[in-house]
């Protein structure tokens, strides 16, 4: 893969999409914002700022870059 930038933003904006989609069909007690930043290596600036705004955030799951990470697990296994 030479575009990374295909891959960072690419595949972790579908997989939010999806998951918004599969969750979206459950009774869910608590509020899920589905939260997506770009350019986030010249300084976490988006995040960073949705995070000072005072909200009881109780997790997060990072998706950056999985293609790329499941390439390199393929290539480690010898799939």
């Amino acid at each position: 893969m030479t575009d990374y930038g295909a891959d960072d933003n690419a595949t972790s904006t579908s997989a939010i999409l999806e998951i918004a989609r599969i969750l979206s069909q459950y009774c869910i007690e608590n509020t899920i914002i589905y939260a997506l930043w770009d350019q986030e290596e010249v300084g976490l600036i988006g995040s960073k700022n949705y995070a000072s705004n005072g909200d009881n955030i109780v997790g997060v799951i990072n998706l950056d870059m999985i293609k790329i990470k499941m390439m390199m697990l393929e290539f480690m296994l010898g799939i």
